[in-house]
């Protein structure tokens, strides 16, 4: 297992995080989870503790304990299990419906307005 270095995303945002840094930081949370979603894995808690920000700026998402596959297949049966954060839930991830890459999306973007 790799050791990452750093803070987590909640404690640099609670220390104030200059606009330029934010911007980085959320640039390089998007590139990571489109590459994830590109592999077809779907992180379903992504939120600011479960992000590294590393001495060199370096973001690292973590905690992929809740990961599940995409399922591209409709007719394929999906863990629809309600897990996660409550406070990032996507409304699909509330109602136990399928998810897909918009759930981490809608995630990343509920934890930048509340982070705001």
């Amino acid at each position: 297992m790799e050791l990452v270095e750093g803070h987590t995303l909640r404690s640099r945002l609670s220390a104030g995080l200059p606009l330029g840094d934010a911007l980085d930081v959320a640039t390089q949370i998007a590139r990571g989870m489109a590459r994830a979603h590109d592999k077809g894995v779907l992180h379903r808690d992504l939120k600011p503790e479960n992000v590294m920000v590393g001495p060199e700026g370096e973001v690292k998402i973590l905690d992929f304990g809740l990961a599940r596959r995409l399922v591209a297949d409709p007719d394929v049966p999906e863990d629809r299990t309600i897990a996660g954060t409550v406070g990032v839930h996507s409304p699909e991830q509330a109602e136990a419906a399928r998810s897909t890459s918009a759930t981490d999306i809608f995630s990343f973007g509920v934890a930048a307005l509340r982070a705001g």
